[in-house]
């Protein structure tokens, strides 16, 4: 066995104590406090051990308490979790006393100073901890870490999270949805929901266990929604995890709509009034009656939560704006209109809130469906200046995140080629002051965009590996399932459904693979608990953006690295991005299709592998001397797919595509392809 040694090392500093009271009194104090308000968590900032992502000393109040120790890989594995039983007073005595120890699994973990406050260089405050905890022999090499009390926070659109109760959305809610009907889908067998729930759990540990999560894209039911139940998968999963505070955003009765927002916490949070955003409000006032009876369904009211640690408090809203998906000027102008009112609505409930509660710690998350520079979210004080947030009188300036970042690696989804920042996350002043929460500086990250996670999050065509299912074609349903689709689109008044446009009538059906994440990848930040400081430095912030992020982008096979795809089991996704061929130059095998959009595939020893390009919207030069450019969109819609033709060989990285295990190809003539029928010769040039 390998050992893995891991010296926890403290970073410890002090601070200047109020006249009437040492210092350590007032952080014991503090700590007492926060303890009681739930788990506290330790994490390290930056993780040195190779193949190492986080590591989290914890205490929880569960069964009496208990102290736990977790490891989690850069995959987001869990590699070690231990966990030891502790009274709150005896993790307490441990964290302020010097050489306490105690043994996990046989393991000793030794406090190597007590737990301290301290001003550092920069003037920022920080509360920090540090153990040293060998998990391997005497011979083990220890490995030096600093350990902080930081809040992760997480925004996660895990793209359309339904419940396992195929009877609590009205089927005359669900048809714009019918990819999670129970007649239409496959949603609700327990391998899915259980994928789902996997899927969900994955990218939390991905993204370090964060504390404070996001989450959009949830199913409302009429405010009956089962996605956090007791018992689910789902609810299982994350409580595994720690999570121990479960809410799905409410919704007034004029909001129509189908999903909502959710919090999941590893702290209690205490549920506040939303910021609705009915149709009856001012800023709909010039919309006319028809436009504010169609926008019913997409003006979902913002989530509004308090995390209170200690004398700390800090309000998480989680909002859902409009979609951009629009038809025609009249269809894309109304959609603007909606989050121009969404913002003047959002607006006016800070203005309000920075009156009552000029204290309050504003951190706003969500799916904003808009631009990091739109000038949309100018209108609720998005700001690309730190200095400018904390210097100007105006409560109501949000500093937007993604300014942190080198424009090229602002994204976070991709859709059609293009990447968008269609997810933000703003803090008000207040998380850039001396007391309560502040911001670590240089914390926002994408999960997903560099290491170990883009190879778990990503296509090997560089955008999010989104949740995978097939839409196949009633024919090609289950035969159960057919008839039940027939008896609902009867009740729904369709006649043909072949020829009909109405979205309604489509009699598609979706199969879920339980393959996938979602087409926005999570974004993380920290904040700090500082708790009362009593001191007036204000820390000091980069004022530019973090130069150098590396940015990967999926190279071209070559044979020297590419398998045989009949020697893997290509349709895990353990192997996703490995390079592999396939050679079927003795007998070459027909194209075949399935689904509503002829999804092009060849059989491996008896499994199903998709055939598709790579990166098919950018325009690549044609001919031996360059030539004019031209995407691969065409070869990829008009050759891969539909019937007609055989595979000779190919060669790609291993992805998944329309449901389906996919091999993506980099060019052209990495796939050798013969018989083609007339249709698809010379078809692209």
């Amino acid at each position: 066995m390998k050992f893995l040694g891991l010296l926890f090392s403290l970073l410890l500093c002090a601070a200047t104590p109020e006249p009437s009271r040492s210092l350590g009194a007032q952080l014991r104090s503090e700590m007492e406090s926060v303890v009681a308000a739930g788990p506290l968590h330790l994490r390290t900032r930056e993780v040195s051990e190779a193949g190492i992502l986080a590591v989290l000393v914890s205490w929880e109040d569960v069964g009496g308490g208990a102290l736990l120790l977790k490891v989690i890989s850069d995959r987001g594995e869990m590699k070690t979790s231990y966990k030891q039983k502790m009274t709150k007073v005896e993790f307490l005595d441990l964290l302020f006393s010097k050489d306490g120890k105690v043994e996990l699994d046989g393991r000793v973990f030794v406090m190597t100073s007590p737990l301290a406050r301290s001003k550092l260089n920069n003037g920022t405050t920080k509360v920090a901890a540090a153990a040293n905890f060998q998990l391997g022999g005497k011979d083990s090499k220890p490995v030096s870490l600093e350990f902080f009390f930081d809040i992760v926070a997480m925004n996660l659109n895990p793209l359309n999270l339904w419940d396992g109760n195929s009877q609590n959305t009205g089927r005359e809610r669900t048809y714009g949805y019918d990819e999670f009907s129970f007649e239409f889908s496959n949603w609700y067998e327990p391998r899915i929901q259980k994928a789902k729930a996997e899927s969900v759990s994955h990218a939390l540990r991905l993204g370090g266990l964060p504390d404070v999560v996001a989450l959009q894209e949830i199913e409302f039911a009429g405010g009956a929604s089962e996605v956090f139940a007791p018992g689910t998968p789902l609810r299982t999963a994350l409580e595994e995890l720690g999570y121990r505070s479960f809410l799905v955003g409410k919704q007034g009765a004029e909001n129509l709509v189908t999903i909502t927002t959710g919090f999941v916490s590893r702290y209690n949070l205490k549920e506040l009034p939303s910021a609705e955003f009915n149709v009856n409000n001012e800023a709909f006032a010039r919309f006319s009656e028809r436009e504010r009876k169609s926008v019913r369904h997409s003006t979902r009211d913002t989530q509004v939560v308090e995390l209170s640690l200690g004398v700390a408090k800090a309000r998480f809203l989680n909002t859902h704006w409009r979609s951009k998906g629009c038809s025609g000027e009249e269809s894309c102008d109304l959609s603007e209109r909606v989050r121009i009112a969404n913002a003047q609505i959002l607006n006016k409930y800070f203005e309000l809130l920075h009156k009552s509660e000029p204290e309050s710690q504003i951190f706003v998350m969500g799916d904003f469906n808009s631009e990091y520079n739109d000038s949309v979210l100018e209108k609720i004080g998005s700001s690309d200046s730190k200095s400018r947030i904390v210097s100007e009188k105006n409560a109501s300036l949000f500093y937007n995140l993604w300014y942190e970042l080198p424009k090229e690696a602002r994204w976070e989804h991709e859709f059609q080629g293009e990447r968008h920042t269609l997810s933000q996350m703003l803090l008000d002043k207040q998380f850039f002051g001396p007391r309560g929460f502040q911001y670590v500086d240089q914390s926002f990250s994408v999960v997903g965009q560099i290491g170990a996670a883009h190879d778990v999050l990503m296509n090997p065509n560089d955008t999010p590996l989104r949740w995978q299912e097939s839409r196949l074609r009633m024919e090609e349903a289950p035969h159960a399932k057919r008839d039940l689709m027939k008896v609902v689109l009867a009740e729904r008044g369709c006649g043909d459904t072949k020829k009909s446009s109405n979205r309604k009538c489509q009699a598609v059906y979706s199969e879920h693979t339980g393959i996938g994440f979602s087409d926005h990848l999570p974004q993380t930040a920290r904040v700090s608990f500082v708790g009362d400081d009593p001191t007036e430095v204000a820390p000091q912030f980069a004022s530019q953006p973090r130069e150098n992020v590396e940015q990967l982008h999926t190279k071209r096979c070559t044979d020297r690295e590419s398998v045989a795809a009949s020697s893997l089991e290509f349709w895990k996704l353990e192997n996703m991005g490995k390079c592999v061929f396939i050679d079927f130059s003795g007998a070459p095998q027909s194209l075949h299709t399935r689904g509503v959009y002829d999804v092009g595939y060849v059989l491996v020893k008896g499994s199903i592998l998709g055939l598709t390009m790579n990166d098919a919207h950018s325009p690549k030069p044609r001919g031996l001397l360059g030539g004019e450019k031209s995407s691969d969109m065409c070869f990829a819609r008009k050759v891969l797919q539909h019937d007609g033709g055989k595979v000779v060989k190919a060669m790609g990285r291993l992805g998944y595509d329309n449901g389906l295990p996919t091999l993506f190809l980099f060019e052209r003539s990495d796939v050798t392809l013969k018989d083609l029928p007339i249709e698809k010769t010379n078809v692209c040039g």
